[in-house]
């Protein structure tokens, strides 16, 4: 997942959600990197929204 999809799953936007929600119940996984995530967070990040985001999510350093 980009940083413009992170971002829209952190926000709850439903197209992305609903799209996470139907990977994991397929058992897909869905995939970020660390750079995604420098490019995401900032001060103004919801911070508990950004951490059950991500463990929906599998993250590659």
């Amino acid at each position: 997942m980009d940083c413009e999809g992170l971002a829209k799953a952190v926000l709850r936007e439903r197209s992305v959600t609903g799209w996470i929600a139907l990977a994991r119940a397929d058992d897909l996984r869905v995939i970020t990197s660390a750079a995604t995530l420098v490019e995401v967070i900032h001060p103004r990040t919801n911070r508990p929204a950004l951490e059950w985001t991500l463990s929906r999510l599998r993250r590659f350093v």
